[in-house]
């Protein structure tokens, strides 16, 4: 699917796929940009770091669902796992949409990884 390779079928890692979609996003040297997560697809994704500075405005449009790991023995050992989804030293970006981030939390409530 698309230019990045993600697969949104819920069950592939499109880990490497947002990554390079976000960093091509983030260094395009436009007035906006939109990273789009489109609508009927489920996108499945291991810790991830969104990292700034962006060379532009961006718009994070979420219409379609970002899913994490189905509990802690589905997570990747290369990835941390306090952190999922990491927005850090981004300024002017907006994220808006009726998408869905799915932490699939119920499995990791009673986990002792977190506590």
């Amino acid at each position: 699917m698309g230019v990045f390779g993600a697969a949104g079928d819920s069950v592939t890692d499109d880990t490497q796929a947002f990554s390079k979609a976000w960093d091509a996003a983030c260094q395009a040297e436009r007035s906006s940009v939109v990273f789009l997560v489109p609508d009927k697809y489920s996108f499945l994704t291991q810790s991830i770091l969104f990292k700034g500075p962006c060379k532009s405005y961006l718009l994070f449009q979420l219409d379609g669902r970002i899913v994490a790991p189905n509990g802690p023995n589905k997570w990747s050992s290369r990835n941390s796992k306090s952190d999922w989804l990491d927005f850090y030293g981004i300024h002017g970006m907006t994220m808006q949409g009726g998408g869905l981030i799915d932490g699939r939390g119920e499995k990791w409530w009673n986990s002792p990884v977190l506590q």
